[in-house]
């Protein structure tokens, strides 16, 4: 009888102990690769479903977006990272991640779509 006691005990302290957690995380602004939030990479997905060939590329070859001989051939990406400051920088510091947190995003649209609290735990 004490161990069932004291088992529920530790049971209810580890559900208290994460349910604090969660409510501290889901305070914090939510960060993708320590830099663009969920809104600047639901910004970049937009802009990507609004031009699919260079989604397509950039899907490919996630370089492409460093490289100023494509960039000056794509006039409207290179003006969709001057002005996305916080985007253009996780591109250029890991393309390959950053797009794969908008392929994850794109995947997931419909789940938080209004939302800027969940994260996708890769």
């Amino acid at each position: 009888m004490k161990t069932m006691k004291a088992r529920l005990l530790w049971v209810a302290a580890l559900c208290a102990m994460v349910m604090g957690t969660t409510a501290a995380a889901s305070a914090q602004p939510v960060w993708w690769n320590d830099g663009a939030t969920v809104a600047q990479v639901r910004n970049f997905d937009d802009f990507l479903d609004r031009h699919p060939a260079v989604s397509a590329e950039l899907q490919r070859n996630p370089g492409l977006a460093n490289d100023p001989y494509w960039l000056a051939r794509h006039p409207d990406v290179r003006e969709y990272l001057r002005s996305h400051r916080l985007v253009s920088e996780e591109l250029h510091r890991n393309p390959r991640a950053f797009m794969n947190d908008e392929r994850l995003y794109a995947r997931n649209e419909w789940r938080f779509r209004d939302r800027d609290d969940w994260r996708y735990r890769r």
